[in-house]
């Protein structure tokens, strides 16, 4: 049989799409990065995916995560269930503040201020979080990207008029 290739994020989105039962749904994609794009907004209807927006590396969740999770002592890639955890116990500080300058919705795309290496974003994080309980940080982080991801759904659905939303990624 022929060999087909497929970009990482229409790989995440296929996936969401074609076992979400419906013709016709958005697609959200999002994770820290694959051939350099970091989340994506796709219409998929009648088995076809289109893609509508794209956003890089440098405005990649997933690294944000990520780098916060290294940031507070846990493991980039394996410790963001903990601090996803810890933000239950979490209260608003200047750290949330702080994090919400480096991301922000524009229409379909998330543009951001981040650092393509992950490990840069550890080490800036730890600088500007470093009077800051870990709990807070991750209340923070959290409600970054609550609010990133909610934003971007919202405009979505706004301009699609289509409701019923799928997710997939890293």
């Amino acid at each position: 049989a022929p060999i087909s290739r497929y970009d990482h994020h229409t790989c995440h989105a296929a996936t969401a799409a074609l076992t979400s039962g419906w013709n016709r749904c958005l697609v959200i994609t999002a994770d820290g990065r694959g051939d350099g794009i970091s989340s994506t907004v796709s219409v998929f209807e009648n088995n076809e995916l289109k893609r509508l927006s794209e956003s890089k590396v440098d405005s990649s969740l997933g690294n944000f995560y990520g780098g916060i999770t290294e940031a507070i002592g846990f493991r980039y890639g394996d410790g963001e269930g903990k601090t996803e955890a810890l933000a239950a116990f979490g209260q608003e500080t200047k750290a949330y503040q702080i994090l919400k300058k480096f991301l922000k919705v524009d229409g379909l795309e998330v543009k951001g201020k981040l650092h393509p290496d992950y490990r840069n974003i550890s080490v800036l994080f730890e600088k500007v979080l470093r009077d800051f309980r870990k709990e807070d940080s991750s209340y923070a982080a959290q409600r970054v990207l609550d609010e990133i991801i909610t934003e971007l759904v919202k405009n979505a659905i706004r301009e699609t008029g289509i409701n019923k939303v799928v997710f997939a990624g890293g």
